[in-house]
Parts: C-alpha cells; structure tokens; sequence
C-alpha cells in the first residue's frame, strides 16, 4: 500500500532531528493503538478464541493455517503441526483470518 502523496509532503517537510523523533513517536503510539484495536476486534467478533483454527501469510506468502494456542496483549499464539514438531507462530492479531 502506498502511501497518500500529503503523508509524503507532511514527512518531507520535516527540518529537524527532533521533528523526525516526535513524528516517530506518535508513529509507534499510532501503531501499538492500532494493533490493540485490531485485537479487541478480533475477539469480540469470536475470530479468536483458544483452539480456533486460524490462518495467515508468513514467510515469503506461503499460507499458514494453524490452531491458536495463547492470545497476548498485542499477538496471538498460533501452532502450526508440520511433520513431527509443532511450531509456534507470534503473530499479530491484524494478520490472521479465521481458517
């Protein structure tokens, strides 16, 4: 997704290290605020609930579908069975679609 050509203009104008800082800053805020509304979210919508089958895109796009183990603050748990070992997925809540 691209970004909107005046998020760009208001980004390049900025002068200062400490306007680049305070602009970081409200990014990280934005972006925790943003995560845990996706959470609520997903929870008040039932898509995540403990031994829920959920899936995602993770490395390089491949699909994975798997069951969700723990939900956290900002992540869910997710196991995956591939072959004899399990394995354990942190991902974030925004990410993950009910399988």
């Amino acid at each position: 997704m691209a970004l909107k050509p005046e998020v760009v203009a208001a980004l390049s104008s900025l002068q200062t290290m400490e306007e680049i800082r305070e602009a970081w800053s409200f990014l990280k805020a934005k972006s925790g605020a943003v995560k845990q509304v996706s959470l609520m979210e997903a929870k008040a919508s039932g898509t995540l609930t403990i031994g829920g089958l959920v899936s995602f895109l993770g490395k390089h796009g491949v699909p994975v579908t798997g069951t969700v183990e723990k939900i956290n603050r900002t992540t869910v748990t997710v196991v995956v069975k591939t072959g004899n070992f399990p394995q354990r997925w942190r991902v974030s809540a925004a990410l993950l679609k009910a399988a």
